[in-house]
């Protein structure tokens, strides 16, 4: 007993010290990461003068990925901080109805790239909850983000809001391939990939599921998929409806 314990303990000690290193790390990193991004993006934008098109190709090559790595970074150093219990959330009255319009709004230029549509269908007049709405955004687009990878050209993607009961739920649905059987268990897991495979059609790292996850159990709500291989997949959360004599 008294070894499993010294071994529970050594093994929270190297978990805080990971934790420790990465935020550090990332931390560290995301300056002049920022800097690089920032300076890349003057150049594209021809601040200092008209760029030959083969510079200039590799210029904005080099823009995409800084913010890729910008991204990632920020993305780590969320986790790290909803695991540690330091991140603090802003909790405030919201109308997810309108929060829902600006996210696709927001994000249609993305999912345009993959010639995917995003559409807001069946709402209710107001969805009152309380609830963070910078992180909420970040919820939307997360799952917005990942339904636009995973649909086909000329698909749509579609949003859609309803009362449950007590509860306000939102769905987000792709005409993707579905998700397959074997990784459905591990989809809000850390860095998950159901292909991660060098190969594979879609950029990211695997944190954005892990992060909505955090975020909307953070606010008290529920997430969760319904998937059909082949077909797509639905993507929602829901979080407690505010009742109307506490609005």
């Amino acid at each position: 007993w008294v070894g499993f314990v010294l071994d529970l303990r050594a093994q929270r000690r190297i978990d805080h010290l990971k934790s420790e290193f990465i935020s550090v790390v990332s931390h560290e990193l995301r300056t002049p990461l920022t800097s690089i991004r920032g300076s890349l993006g003057l150049l594209e934008g021809g601040m200092a003068g008209e760029l030959p098109p083969k510079a200039l190709h590799l210029i904005g090559i080099a823009h995409k990925n800084s913010q890729r790595l910008v991204a990632l970074v920020n993305d780590i150093l969320d986790m790290e901080k909803l695991a540690s219990g330091k991140m603090t959330l802003h909790m405030e009255r919201q109308d997810l109805v309108q929060l829902a319009q600006q996210a696709i709004e927001a994000n249609a230029p993305y999912a345009t790239g993959f010639g995917v549509n995003i559409e807001l269908g069946a709402v209710p007049l107001q969805a009152p909850v309380v609830a963070d709405a910078d992180r909420l955004m970040q919820v939307f687009a997360n799952l917005l983000s990942n339904a636009a990878k995973f649909s086909p050209s000329g698909q749509m993607v579609s949003v859609r809001i309803r009362e449950s009961g007590k509860e306000i739920r939102v769905e987000v649905e792709d005409r993707g391939r579905g998700i397959p059987q074997a990784f459905r268990e591990h989809i809000f897991g850390r860095f998950a990939q159901a292909d991660a495979s060098a190969t594979r059609h879609v950029e990211g790292a695997g944190l954005g599921l892990n992060i909505t996850r955090m975020l909307v159990e953070k606010m008290q709500g529920k997430i969760g998929f319904e998937s059909e291989e082949g077909r797509g997949s639905v993507f929602w959360f829901s979080l407690p409806r505010l009742e109307p004599e506490s609005e």
